[in-house]
């Protein structure tokens, strides 16, 4: 779980998150989730982040670290989504560096909140399968860098407001990963950028994330 390449899906959980995709909100809320002990999160753990772009040759950008915060909905019997995340920045500032030899932008998250929706648990690890939803992304050209960078990442269109990534939450550690290739993450109006991003390349946002209450405690998900 700790290594952000390596997070995988089971092959069932994989299955049922595929589907989930696919599904209506309403749907989804078949499954019921305790969520404990919940309330406001905040997640300044530094970890690398990346935004891996799957089309010509995969290419990788390392991110700078983030900072997130949010907050789980709280107790038994609760519908999806658990949670929503309520801010997104880089160490220093909103923007988010990113960069490969030869080539970097700025990431800016600029939709919120986004949703944290839960369709998987598996009792014999602790670990929730789901979809981080609501997911916009502005690129921007980084300071001193290499060259001009705008365009967007989102899902269905460039102003819809509605990426998706899928996420592992961990219960042993309070780890949530956002990780998977079962993603609605499209650029959109790209400009410039060395060449290096074209518009309907699909992504893949990488994150590693340890969410944790005011108090300082990790949060338990679990179903039912």
């Amino acid at each position: 779980m700790r290594k952000l390449l390596s997070a995988a899906i089971t092959a069932g959980a994989t299955s049922a998150l595929v589907a989930a995709l696919a599904v209506s909100p309403a749907a989804a809320t078949t499954t019921t989730w305790t969520v404990t002990p919940g309330g406001a999160f905040i997640s300044t753990i530094a970890r690398p982040t990346a935004l891996q772009d799957i089309h010509f040759g995969g290419k990788r950008y390392a991110c700078q670290p983030i900072k997130m915060t949010g907050a789980f909905h709280s107790g038994s019997g609760l519908a999806n989504p658990i949670g929503q995340i309520a801010s997104v920045r880089g160490p220093k500032a909103r923007t988010i560096l990113c960069a490969i030899p030869g080539s970097a932008f700025l990431m800016t998250v600029t939709h919120f909140p986004m949703g944290i929706s839960a369709f998987h648990y598996d009792a014999a690890t602790g670990v929730t399968h789901g979809v981080i939803t609501g997911i916009h992304i502005n690129l921007s050209t980084a300071p001193g860098g290499p060259g001009p960078c705008t365009g967007t990442i989102d899902g269905t269109g460039p102003n819809a407001h509605n990426g998706k990534v899928p996420f592992t939450y961990a219960n042993s550690g309070g780890e949530l990963d956002f990780s998977g290739n079962h993603i609605n993450l499209t650029a959109y109006n790209v400009t410039g950028c060395r060449g290096q991003i074209h518009n309907g390349d699909n992504f893949v946002w990488q994150v590693m994330a340890f969410p944790r209450t005011m108090a300082g405690t990790a949060n338990t998900i679990t179903s039912p």
